[in-house]
């Protein structure tokens, strides 16, 4: 049977400056860019946003930080994404300030709160790829 590409998630492409990013997520840790003066950016990219610096380094982020805002997906976009609704895709701020767009995960949609606090966890394999998802910092799992 061919196989039918209309149902699998779109996979991520990367670009230069997100490399280490991508490896960094393969591994199990968020990174997050900084300049030699000490500005912190995600996501990636060739320069400081701040100053415009091309002097970047990476920093290993906690993985820990707070729901800034979420919506609860109820009719995917995307075929692909048909077996997860419902599902909560949110912005979490990270305890270094920074925000990223991911899922919450291991969590009923009714329980997701802007302000809970959540912890990156890396189960999601799309492709050769790791997405980063965040569940809350006291998991199901944990309460078992």
């Amino acid at each position: 049977m061919p196989n039918d590409t209309s149902t699998q998630r779109p996979t991520p492409v990367p670009y230069a400056a997100a490399k280490a990013y991508w490896e960094a997520a393969g591994g199990g840790s968020i990174i997050l860019q900084r300049c030699a003066a000490g500005h912190l950016q995600f996501y990636p990219r060739a320069h400081c946003r701040t100053c415009g610096s091309t002097d970047l380094g990476w920093i290993t982020a906690t993985g820990s930080g707070t729901v800034h805002t979420f919506s609860i997906v109820y009719r995917a976009g995307h075929d692909g994404f048909v077996d997860r609704v419902p599902y909560a895709f949110a912005i979490v701020e990270l305890d270094e300030g920074q925000r990223l767009t991911s899922n919450i995960i291991n969590s009923d949609v009714d329980q997701v709160r802007i302000g809970m606090r959540v912890r990156a966890v890396f189960s999601d394999q799309l492709g050769e790829y790791t997405l980063p998802q965040f569940e809350p910092a006291q998991s199901k799992a944990d309460q078992t």
